[in-house]
């Protein structure tokens, strides 16, 4: 259990630190930027908190309530801060290469689940794109 209060504790000092985190959970492990795109696979699942909420402790609650669905071989969890609302996303990320891919699978995501996707990310690129104005 030591190693898994370890990571939390890495990838919120990263969170912080640097706007945004990727990582494997099974592996306790940040994700070295890869020039891919990501963004939500279960946008209805995505938890948003004010900047003010203990990070750790939601992003606790939101593995252990996901787990399962964060074991995929597709998938990976995020967590960011968007700027313009000082907000934190918690998220069940997947990935593609191309942008095009990622714009329409993130289109198809958001209306299959219900919820709008606010972004893709390339970490490699650092470049975030926008979705519906958000």
């Amino acid at each position: 259990m030591n190693a898994l209060n370890d990571f939390f504790d890495v990838v919120v000092s990263n969170t912080v630190k640097h706007g945004g985190v990727t990582a494997d959970v099974n592996s306790y492990s940040i994700l070295s930027p890869q020039n891919v795109w990501y963004f939500p696979k279960y946008p209805s699942k995505t938890v948003i908190i004010p900047a003010t909420s203990d990070l750790k402790s939601e992003i606790l609650q939101f593995i252990e309530k996901y787990w399962q669905l964060l074991m995929a071989n597709d998938c990976v969890f995020g967590v960011w801060l968007k700027p313009k609302t000082n907000q934190y996303y918690i998220d069940i990320n997947t990935f593609t290469r191309l942008e095009s891919d990622a714009l329409s699978l993130a289109e198809k995501n958001s209306k299959a689940e219900g919820r709008s996707i606010v972004s893709i990310y390339n970490p490699q690129q650092n470049k975030t794109v926008y979705l519906n104005s958000n």
